[in-house]
């Protein structure tokens, strides 16, 4: 997901757009997740770009993709990235 949204993994200066990732393997299907920051501007290019990685991936398949409100354990972690340094966008 990081190579998706940012170009790699191991990149220079902040990202673009913040993001957590994290999955949970406790039920079935897994639920895999990405907690971002972005301007409502640049949404829509990032859900693709994040549907895009998902289905392209080797090993599993994805039910659906839906962007969700932020949960109560995640809002640290929003917190977080909102005050992160931001990349400029283009």
């Amino acid at each position: 997901m990081t190579a998706a949204l940012c170009g790699h993994w191991e990149h220079e200066g902040p990202c673009r757009w913040p993001h957590n990732n994290s999955i949970d393997l406790s039920g079935d299907p897994a639920q895999f997740r990405t907690v971002f920051v972005s301007p409502t501007v640049e949404l829509d290019e990032l859900r693709a770009r994040i549907e895009s990685a998902l289905t392209s991936g080797k090993g599993w398949t994805v039910g659906s993709a839906a962007l969700g409100s932020l949960r109560d354990d995640e809002r640290a972690v929003g917190e977080r990235l909102r005050g992160a340094p931001r990349q400029d966008s283009r």
